[in-house]
């Protein structure tokens, strides 16, 4: 597989084997123990250069560092000038939510961000018919059925707002990107997008809430009769940033961190790789060994 893919990226151009090298592959083929040790030579080369193109011919880290702003909602910029245009569409029962509309809205918010990944131009929005928790149940069941019970739920089951069923995905991964950011692992992303994006968004209705209650506090004659929403809402603002701290700051960053590491770790392990490969063919030219 990997070489399939490297043969792919490398525009159907076939690497040439030495035929001198005919009588040793078959005396090789006869001898279990040299078989194993050359799949397992040809299996860490064929990993090494296909990591190596993606770390730097088709810039993998930064499309995971693109994966990282918008679907984990780490430029807080852009979701602010999206929602600034997007919310009332959003608020809106699903059935009536114009997603050329919101489309437009993402679209616009991306251009001020002046991001250059080609993944940008491929970026949309969808609507999910299932609510997070819902998803997130069947993914949960093996083998989810559907019974009576469940069908009448379907029937009372509320219908979605537009925030509830928002989610990112691309209309298409260029290869080789693909094998990284699979159907699968985009899946994943999406859904904790989902799960990012409403705690951000009732965060900020509740920010909202909070301008409101500034004026009914000058009211002297409210303020009494509204202290236990006051104190209420000020409750809820407080659980739900910290929901948000505690998702962004202490389970996505360092494990994105240490991702980043590992990659940055990779790469120079690559780089040092190819070096030391030049290195050995030029000693085995000047005729070193």
């Amino acid at each position: 597989k990997y070489w399939r893919a490297i043969h792919c990226c490398r525009d159907g151009a076939v690497v040439k084997e030495n035929e001198s090298k005919e009588e040793d592959e078959a005396k090789v083929l006869l001898n279990p123990l040299k078989l194993s040790r050359c799949i397992d030579r040809a299996y860490h080369e064929a990993s090494d250069t296909l990591l190596h193109m993606l770390l730097h011919e088709y810039g993998l880290l930064s499309s995971l560092r693109f994966m990282k702003k918008y679907f984990l909602l780490d430029q807080g910029d852009f979701f602010v000038d999206f929602l600034d245009g997007a919310e009332d569409e959003l608020h809106k029962e699903l059935p009536h939510v114009l997603q050329g509309r919101v489309q437009n809205w993402l679209t616009t918010s991306l251009a001020r961000t002046s991001e250059s990944s080609p993944l940008a131009s491929a970026l949309r929005c969808t609507f999910q018919n299932k609510s997070l928790r819902d998803t997130l149940d069947d993914l949960g069941r093996r083998h989810p059925r559907k019974s009576s019970s469940s069908k009448k739920n379907e029937k009372r089951q509320k219908v979605l707002a537009g925030f509830e069923a928002i989610a990112f995905e691309f209309k298409s991964v260029p290869f080789p990107l693909s094998i990284v950011l699979s159907h699968s692992q985009l899946r994943i992303y999406q859904l904790i997008f989902r799960l990012i994006f409403f705690a951000k968004y009732v965060e900020r209705q509740l920010v909202g809430m909070w301008s409101d209650h500034q004026l009914l506090k000058a009211m002297m004659s409210l303020r009494s009769a509204c202290s236990p929403t006051f104190s209420l809402r000020r409750r809820m603002l407080h659980f739900i940033q910290n929901f948000v701290y505690y998702m962004k700051f202490d389970v996505i960053e360092p494990n994105w961190r240490e991702l980043e590491r590992k990659l940055n770790a990779t790469k120079e392990y690559c780089s040092n790789i190819k070096q030391s490969k030049g290195d050995d063919d030029n000693m085995m030219l000047n005729g070193q060994f």
